[in-house]
């Protein structure tokens, strides 16, 4: 579904009201394959959600392996201020 969304022409770079991306959402749902489409995509890895949670933080406090592996290795910084996606 992530896949098809980003296809009809979704931002990946939008956040909810608990500062999470669609990375962080996929990471916590173990969707490892919409995390790795989301990964190679440019999707920031590093973007801490409202209480300070990456998307890996939240794919280990589930056990997600797969898609722990789809989110190592990547190196990009940002974060989140007021509800925005702010690259560095």
């Amino acid at each position: 579904m992530i896949m098809l969304l980003i296809g009809q022409g979704a931002k990946a770079s939008l956040v909810d009201r608990r500062g999470r991306t669609l990375l962080h959402l996929s990471a916590q749902l173990g969707y490892g394959e919409a995390t790795k489409f989301l990964v190679d995509g440019g999707a920031l890895v590093s973007a801490v959600d409202s209480v300070g949670r990456t998307a890996r933080d939240l794919a280990e406090e589930t056990g997600k392996e797969r898609t722990i592996k789809a989110l190592d290795g990547e190196q990009s910084t940002g974060y989140i201020f007021k509800g925005r996606l702010i690259l560095l």
